[in-house]
């Protein structure tokens, strides 16, 4: 009697656990979870750091002397000379320039897969929008990820990802400050 008062139980319990055939191939205890089709989310973690300098220096010279003279003048006008010229030029150039430009982006951002290319690798492309204190950081990224280089808990750093594009722009008082003002874009535009 009481196992068939305990049937419906063990119904009731069952139809609320209902597993679907393609959550237990994609969630298998023996495999990871990766990403590898569209729309699956990637988690990348950012870390670009550049540098770049350039420096000249240019130094050139250039001397030139020319002198020609005459005989002495003729006549009661002998001490006179009859002609003589000098004259000389100098042309001297210095000139140095040094440029030095350094970025560094250390950032989290899950990207999603749009494609899946013939070869297997991963099309990513994701952003991510910070906003702290009216200042409004936007980090793009996009590039190729081989599905190997996906670690076990699915992420991978920027410097694995193939065709990598990664850019930030900022938006706010604080960046606007930063901006010449229409006037001397106009003058540097000119010049």
């Amino acid at each position: 009697m009481k196992l068939i008062a305990m049937l419906p139980c063990v119904g009731l319990i069952l139809g609320a656990v209902q597993v679907n055939a393609g959550d237990l191939t994609q969630r298998s205890l023996f495999t990871d979870v990766k990403a590898h089709k569209v729309g699956d989310l990637v988690t990348v973690m950012i870390v670009e750091d550049s540098r770049a300098s350039n420096q000249a220096k240019t130094s050139t010279q250039k001397k030139s002397d020319a002198k020609t003279s005459g005989t002495a003048g003729v006549g009661p006008l002998r001490f006179i000379p009859a002609w003589d010229a000098s004259g000389g030029d100098e042309m001297k150039y210095d000139g140095q320039g040094q440029t030095e430009k350094s970025g560094l982006i250390r950032a989290k951002l899950t990207a999603t897969v749009v494609e899946v290319k013939e070869n297997g690798d991963l099309v990513i492309e994701g952003n991510r929008v910070v906003t702290i204190n009216n200042e409004e950081e936007t980090l793009f990224l996009t590039g190729v990820v081989r599905p190997r280089d996906i670690s076990q808990d699915n992420t991978i750093y920027s410097f694995q990802i193939g065709d990598a594009h990664v850019s930030t722009k900022s938006k706010g008082a604080i960046t606007d400050g930063h901006r010449p003002g229409f006037f001397t874009r106009l003058i540097n535009w000119i010049f």
